[in-house]
Order: structure tokens, then C-alpha cells, then sequence
């Protein structure tokens, strides 16, 4: 059976709203072009409210400096943000085909290759039980940062009232103390911060759902890897099987042992018509000579054509996820760092229990984020340094030298890890949290020194 919305949907969760229409009926009518434009716009104006939140910050740290540590710490860390939120919606706006194109291989991935083991169940649960906490973590902030200023508004000086507090502590071009005014500016900041935090978020969710599901399909090609050649464990568990045949592929898809159905009336020259990011993958992979006897080999060869795959999976996704994903792990480390020392100068000077609460929250969101991104990527680390050894332990010895020689061949490209990296110089893994940690300390410690002195 061909992929549909319910797959794409268990595979993405609700973040598949950001890539537009969904994959199984994408094509050129007029309702995908409405739902794809609907999109668009949304991203680019989420961009461009994100990119006006930056310069209202900085006209505010230019023309009218916050004397409090808590207050510059908050406008610096909302300008800093800011600018990672542009990036992020333009990127989604620039890249979305691309993603679209991960889904739908991902989607045919899925289909084409068994899972005998139930692995990618046990990572798409990991991934919604993700979805769910990093959403409630979404709501958890957007109403802290909103309620915030009703419950800590400023304290009367001399006799006179300042300006009422805002949820964003952003400079704007007219007075905000008449109540009109402030009865409108303060629901449209609480909506545009809501909005911008659910966005970050999901767009968050949504890179790290294709990581976990990159990490899936190595962790089923080590299992189809060491099974290859064992006659007994093929013949012993039908749905283990590697044997999709060219002629199946190309003309339907079969039930992969999570009960589907197959689709007898499915037409796959219609289906290529219809669904354009389908058919480079469905018609170059995936396609081994069938023949008496040959079981081992053409198993090997579609091992050999799933890792391909996989990698090309991957290295589509660095392009296309780059550059905003270095810079959210730039500007995390410098606001971990400042929210440290604000928090660290609010504990000596005026322990606001308020403000300190915010700041320990927000750094530990941070500090969340950035583990978001590096744990998953360390399994697909871990999983690609397995393969070399799972190609070991396949039953070998008993094969023919053509098997053989293809198989020392896959071992020495598998010699070679994958690993996912951002800006082309950063691996995301566990290794590279820790080196964040280790400078947020030091970063926190070298600033937090200068003060002192």
C-alpha cells in the first residue's frame, strides 16, 4: 500500500503543518497551492515579527539601556533568539521542498525495508512522547513570560508611575502608559510571544523527528545486515524477510508487518505522476536482479542500497537544516551564559523570587534545546559505528566470493561513521554537548570574573 496522510502523520506528529500539504496528495491543484502559500505566509510573517522583535530590542538597548541586570539580561536574550527564529523561518520557507522530499523517502523507506524487530515502533514512540513534553515545555513558557509582567508590574517612584510592564521588553516608537494603548499592546505581545514559542518549538520537534527517524533506520539496517545469510532466521520469521522484489516496489507496496494492506488497484506510473518527490527514490533503489537461489545476495545488495540511501538522507538534511540549527547551538551557549551570571547577580543583590524562577527556567530550556539536537544525533553515531560489526557477524563464511567481495566493500564504507553536522564543522553528539556545557562554564566564569574586578 502506498504511503498515506496517516503514515506521514504518524511519522511527524503535528509538526507536519509546517511542510504544507501532505506528501501522499501533493501535486498542482489548487487546493495545494492554497494550503502550500497558507504556509508560506505563515512562516514569513512568524520571520518577520521575529526580525521586528530584534530591532525593537536593540533600538532599546541603544536608546534606552535597562539600568536592572534582570531587565538587560531579558532584552538581550530576546534579541538573541530573535535572530535564530528568522533564520528558522526562512530557512523552513527555503528548504521545505527539501524536507518534503526527506519525508516522502523516509514514508517509501519505510515500506520498502521490514522491520522484524519492531525498532522504528520504539523510536517513533520516543519521538511523540518528545513531541508531547517539549509542547507542554512551550506552554510552560509562553504563559510564564506572558503573566509575568501582570504579577511584577514596577514599583512607583517618587510619586509618579512608570510605564507598565510588557510581555516583550522591546523598545516601541509611542507611549504605552495610556490604558487603550496598553489594553491592545499587551494581548498582541502575549499572542506574538505564544505564536513564536510554539513555532521555535515545533520547528525543533520537527528536525529532531527526522534525526530519531534517520537513527531508526540505521538501528533496522544493523539487524537486516546481521541476518543476511542466516537461512533459518529468514525462513523461520516471514516478516523479516528482505525479498521485495522490483516488480512489487515499483507496482505496489506490501504490508511490512505493521498490518497494512496492500493496494491491488494501486498504479505506480499514476502514483509517479501525482506524487513528483516520489519517484528518484522509488525507481532507482530498491531493484535486484531476481533469481533462483540468490536470496543472500540480493538481501546484501538491498542492505548496501538502504545505507546509501540513509546517507544521502542525511547529508540532504545538513543542507537543508544547517545553518539555523548551528545557530541555535551558538546562541545557546551565549544565553545559558548570561542567564547563569543575571541569576548569579539576582541571588547576591535582590533575590526577586519571580526573576530568579524566569531565569533558572530559561536556562534550563537552553540548556533542553541543546540536548535535543546532540542526543539523537549521537545515535546516529552510535548506530552507524555498529555496522561494520554487524556486517562481521552475518554468516559469511558459507557464501560465494561475489558476496564476499561486496560485503568487505560495505564494510570499509561503513569503516567510516555517519555523523550529523551543522555548518559543515560541528558533529552533533553527545560529545559536543558537553564541549557546550564546558564553555557556557567557562564563558560564565570569565565574564563573572571581569565583574567582579
Amino acid at each position: 500500500m502506498l504511503p498515506s496522510a496517516d503514515d506521514e502523520k504518524l511519522l511527524l506528529g503535528y509538526t507536519r503543518f509546517l511542510l504544507g500539504k501532505s506528501v501522499n496528495w501533493r501535486n498542482s491543484s489548487f487546493r495545494t497551492l492554497l494550503i502550500d502559500y497558507t504556509t508560506t505566509a505563515a512562516l514569513l510573517s512568524t520571520a518577520a515579527a521575529n526580525l521586528l522583535i530584534m530591532v525593537c530590542c536593540a533600538l532599546k538597548l541603544y536608546l534606552d539601556p535597562p539600568e536592572e541586570t534582570e531587565k538587560a539580561s531579558q532584552v538581550a536574550l530576546l534579541m538573541t533568539v530573535s535572530i535564530a527564529n528568522v533564520m528558522k523561518g526562512i530557512s523552513m520557507v527555503q528548504q521545505r521542498v527539501q524536507l518534503q522530499q526527506l519525508v516522502a523517502w523516509l514514508l517509501v523507506m519505510r515500506r520498502a525495508i521490514c522491520d522484524g524487530t519492531g525498532v522504528r515502533n520504539v523510536y517513533t514512540r520516543s519521538a511523540t512522547v518528545l513531541r508531547n513534553v517539549w509542547m507542554v515545555m512551550s506552554v510552560i513558557l509562553g504563559i510564564v513570560w506572558a503573566v509575568d509582567p501582570l504579577l511584577n508590574q514596577p514599583a512607583q517612584l517618587n510619586g509618579t508611575s512608570p510605564d507598565p510592564a510588557l510581555p516583550l521588553p522591546m523598545w516601541l516608537p509611542f507611549d504605552v502608559s495610556a490604558p487603550v494603548t496598553y489594553g491592545v499592546m499587551f494581548p498582541l505581545e502575549a499572542a506574538v510571544c505564544g505564536w513564536t514559542i510554539f513555532f521555535v518549538m515545533s520547528v525543533d520537534m520537527l528536525y529532531v523527528t527526522f534525526i530519531l527517524n534517520f537513527a531508526a533506520e540505521l538501528h533496522v539496517l544493523n539487524h537486516n545486515v546481521q541476518i543476511t545469510g542466516n537461512r533459518d532466521d529468514f525462513t523461520a520469521h516471514p516478516n523479516r524477510k528482505m525479498g521485495v522484489s522490483n516488480r512489487v516496489v515499483t507496482s505496489r507496496y506490501e504490508g511490512n508487518g505493521d498490518d497494512s494492506t496492500v493496494n491491488q488497484n494501486f498504479s505506480s506510473a499514476q502514483f509517479i505522476t501525482d506524487n513528483p518527490l516520489m519517484p528518484a527514490y522509488t525507481q532507482q533503489h530498491f531493484k535486484v536482479e531476481i533469481s533462483e537461489g540468490n536470496d543472500t545476495y540480493r538481501s546484501l545488495v538491498k542492505n548496501i542500497q538502504h545505507h546509501q540511501l540513509i546517507i544521502r538522507c542525511v547529508n540532504e538534511f545538513e543542507k537543508a537544516t544547517g545553518l539555523p540549527v548551528l545557530l541555535v547551538v551558538s546562541i545557546n551557549v551565549l544565553n545559558m551564559c548570561s542567564n547563569i551570571i543575571s541569576l548569579a547577580v539576582l541571588v547576591e543583590e535582590d533575590p526577586n523570587v519571580s526573576a530568579v524562577g524566569k531565569s533558572l527556567l530559561f536556562t534550563i530550556s537552553f540548556a533542553s534545546q541543546t540536548a535535543l539536537y546532540c542526543l539523537p544525533g549521537q545515535m546516529i553515531l552510535d548506530q552507524s559505528d555498529r555496522l561494520a560489526h554487524s556486517a562481521f557477524s552475518c554468516h559469511w563464511p558459507d557464501t560465494d566470493g561475489r558476496f564476499k567481495s561486496s560485503l568487505l566493500i560495505f564494510m570499509v564504507c561503513a569503516g567510516r561513521p555517519l555523523r550529523l553536522r551543522v555548518g559543515k564543522l560541528v558533529t552533533i553528539s553527545r560529545e559536543t554537548f558537553l564541549e557546550l556545557l564546558k564553555l557556557s562554564y567557562q564563558l560564565f566564569n570569565l565574564v563573572y570574573q571581569l565583574q567582579s574586578s
